[in-house]
């Protein structure tokens, strides 16, 4: 009986802890794919922005959103970010943000550079999209804040 009551805290956290490593991981592959979707999108149509809640999907957020809806990725400036750079291509060896777009804002020019020379070809473009994972098991009590889980992947618009 005493073997018992020592083995079983130990297994139960185990248990827990990979299965909400599973959930965890699971969510960070949503994230990346949700940002390789998004800046996929944004080297075709750099300009395609949509600030509402819920967005049209022919647009950059659209096009994140229905990859991250598995785990609720929200078309927020907190949630979705995107950021356009000028850059010496083809070495990138030093880049300049020229650029971002803000939901309620819109595009903000950088550096006293323009949308149309930041959108141009050649130029780069980075979507970051990040979300909030809570725990559901007990572990939940160590972190009750959550972890984010966030990825950015870049693009050069054609």
């Amino acid at each position: 009986m005493i073997e018992f009551v020592l083995v079983v805290p130990v297994f139960l956290t185990l248990a827990f802890g990979l299965t909400e490593y599973s959930h965890l991981e699971q969510n960070r592959s949503v994230i990346v794919n949700a940002a390789r979707d998004g800046v996929r999108y944004a080297t075709l149509k750099a300009t395609a922005w949509d600030g509402t809640a819920i967005p049209a999907s022919d647009t950059i957020q659209g096009e994140i959103l229905s990859e991250g809806a598995t785990v609720s990725v929200a078309n927020t400036n907190t949630d979705v970010a995107i950021k356009y750079y000028t850059s010496n291509a083809p070495t990138f060896t030093t880049t300049t943000q020229c650029g971002h777009y803000r939901i309620g804002t819109g595009y903000v020019a950088d550096n006293g550079l323009t949308q149309a020379q930041c959108t141009a070809a050649g130029q780069l473009v980075a979507v970051t999209v990040s979300h909030r994972f809570y725990f559901t098991s007990p572990l939940q009590l160590t972190l009750p804040g959550g972890v984010v889980v966030g990825a950015t992947e870049w693009g050069t618009v054609p």
